[in-house]
């Protein structure tokens, strides 16, 4: 899921050119977020489970 205003596919990274345009465009906002989980083996079902789940968010990242 992308909440991207435009998604491209390329075969190849030869595919891939510098804009040549000189129009100044405005840096986007980008928000950051790292994940954490901690997780436990359950030894009856021999299963991993997740037990503590923390976020950083930064939202002025540069």
């Amino acid at each position: 899921v992308s909440w991207c205003k435009y998604e491209v596919v390329v075969d190849s990274p030869k595919d891939v050119t510098v804009s040549t345009s000189k129009a100044m465009l405005e840096i986007p906002p980008i928000i950051v977020a790292s994940l954490s989980l901690k997780t436990v083996v359950n030894e009856r079902k021999n299963t991993n489970e997740i037990v503590s789940a923390s976020v950083v968010c930064c939202h002025k990242a540069k």
